[in-house]
């Protein structure tokens, strides 16, 4: 259980660290696509990602 959640921290720290990339690119139209690319539904998106862009 304590390794499959911080997979999930690590997976989510790792996708706000692209999204910022992205962002400092000027990139912002491919954040939702990479995003989708890294959960595959909307739904598995945490919200801690979500409310960054």
């Amino acid at each position: 259980l304590y390794s499959s959640v911080l997979a999930a921290d690590t997976k989510s720290f790792l996708c706000i660290i692209g999204i910022q990339a992205l962002a400092e690119l000027n990139q912002w139209d491919q954040v939702l696509g990479w995003i989708l690319e890294i959960y595959e539904i909307p739904e598995k998106i945490p919200a801690k990602i979500i409310q960054m862009w």
